[in-house]
């Protein structure tokens, strides 16, 4: 028997889940500040700076959660 709560649908950050989240990568660098590059090398390194989780974490309104395990250096 599986009982669900409040975070069965709340994510750690990737940022495949924060570009799917925004839309796009375009719309997730202006969100972040950054420029679309920025948000492809995320994808590459398969981390996101954890400023910037934080940051896309608040916009997203806690649907996805900012985690230093999937944090890289700036």
């Amino acid at each position: 028997m599986h009982f669900s709560n409040k975070y069965d649908s709340i994510h750690e950050m990737t940022p495949n889940q924060a570009i799917k989240f925004h839309g796009s990568r375009a719309a997730l660098a202006s969100v972040c500040d950054v420029t679309v590059q920025a948000v492809y090398r995320w994808v590459r390194f398969g981390a996101i700076p954890y400023d910037k989780q934080c940051l896309i974490q608040v916009e997203a309104g806690n649907q996805i959660l900012a985690n230093k395990k999937h944090a890289r250096a700036a």
